[in-house]
């Protein structure tokens, strides 16, 4: 299983449509890590049929592709497909200057 530890987000937004990249672990292997685009992650979600979570409140909440009609894809947490949260934004941040973190 592959736990999202970090994100990087694009200078246009803040919002879960403007995570560009993220940094992950995985937790069966703690020296495994790598960084992979959002694009490749809504990849192993659903093609590879891969579980991607994030840890938020003590618990492990899985991630979700989601695909609105007016714009590109982008990844969220979801414990059960009808609530959506905001864990993935809550994690640190990487690839930016504090200065740009609000």
């Amino acid at each position: 299983m592959i736990y999202i530890t970090e994100v990087r987000m694009g200078k246009d937004g803040k919002g879960h449509e403007h995570i560009e990249a993220v940094r992950w672990e995985h937790r069966g292997s703690p020296e495994e890590t790598g960084e992979s685009t959002v694009a490749e992650m809504i990849d192993w979600i659903e093609q590879k049929d891969g579980f991607v979570h994030v840890r938020g409140d003590g618990k492990d909440v899985p991630v979700r592709a989601v695909h609105p009609e007016d714009r590109r894809s982008y990844i969220k947490t979801s414990p059960d497909l009808k609530t959506w949260r905001d864990d993935l934004l809550d994690l640190p941040r990487y690839g930016v200057l504090p200065s740009e973190i609000a």
